[in-house]
Order: C-alpha cells, then structure tokens, then sequence
C-alpha cells in the first residue's frame, strides 16, 4: 500500500469516527443546585412494572453506594403520627398492635426516586434498555433534585444502572453534580 493510499484511508477512518462519535446520543443529566443530593437522606425508588427486577439490582448498588434506602412496602403500612392524637390508630408493620409516640418509628421518605424504562430480552435471556428516565422528587414539595435520561438504544441493564449510581455517588459524595446542564 502506498503512502497516499494509507494516508487516505486514515482519513476516512478519522472521518467515520467523527461522524459515528459526533451523532451519537448521550445520556442527560440534572442536579438541581437549590436542593442537595447526598447519601443521608432516605430514598424510596418506584416504578410502574418491573418485570426486569430492577427496582431489586438499584435498590442493592444504591445501598452499596451508601445511598439510605426506604421500603415502599414499609412506607405504606405507616403513616405521620399526629401530635395531638392518643396514637391509637396507626398502622403499623404488626397490624394488630399500636404504639406509642416513643415507640413508633416513621417508615417513608424524604425522596422518590421514579423510573420509567423500555427494555427487550435478547436471545440469551439479557435484559437491554431502549430507554431509560430517572426522576428524584422531594416527596413533601415536588421539588425535582435530579433528572437523568438515557435516550433510546441498545443499554445493558446492569451497565446503565452501574453508571447512574456513579454519577448520584460522584453528585452526593463529592459535589461533582452537572448544573449547568454538562455530564458529570
């Protein structure tokens, strides 16, 4: 192969990486700068349907994280306690029990975290993204603290969750949040 032949093959690999790389869609992101994210304040995630178990695989790398996760289960048997009442009323994790305002212990969260995903199995039994969305609110204000999409493609599952909980991590533990509307 001569030196012009090389020279313009090389451009052309340099010419299809760029167009390759230059069209290709990125995931999003959005930390609200108001309102801090960190590890201490408990979340509870939901979704919609999960026949891909991945509220469980979240749930676990959020906690490995150091993130502090709520049951929704638990969130839902439970409830404020008034300070006025006697107490006799609440639902607890033992129906047929009730506590006192010493004893009793809030389940529930300051923060939601949703998700909303489209996803296929390949023929190796894989689960794969075609899109993903995240959304943290403050359930008390609806104040959104992140947002985080994955616009559609081809994402393995267990990759797509492994680099959410980093950047939440990188966000919460060391201030490296994309407030301006950069990834982090």
């Amino acid at each position: 192969m001569g030196r012009i032949q090389r020279f313009f093959a090389s451009a052309v690999m340099v010419a299809l990486l760029i167009l390759f790389t230059g069209c290709t869609k990125r995931a999003q992101f959005y930390f609200n700068e108001n309102v801090k994210l960190d590890t201490s304040t408990p979340i509870t995630i939901t979704t919609q349907d999960d026949a891909t178990g991945t509220r469980a695989e979240l749930q676990i790398l959020l906690q490995k994280e150091g993130f502090q996760i709520y049951s929704p289960v638990a969130g839902k048997k439970t409830r404020t306690l008034d300070q006025e009442s006697k107490f006799p009323e609440i639902n607890s994790l033992r129906e047929n029990k009730s506590y006192t305002q010493q004893e009793y212990v809030r389940y529930g969260s300051k923060n939601v975290l949703t998700l909303t995903y489209g996803f296929f199995m390949d023929d190796n039994h894989n689960y794969f993204y075609n899109s993903f969305f995240a959304e943290i609110a403050n359930s008390e204000t609806g104040a959104i603290l992140m947002s985080a999409h994955y616009p559609d493609g081809r994402y393995r599952k267990s990759g797509l969750l492994k680099d959410l909980v980093r950047r939440m991590g990188r966000c919460a533990k060391q201030g490296l949040c994309n407030f301006n509307g950069k990834n982090p």
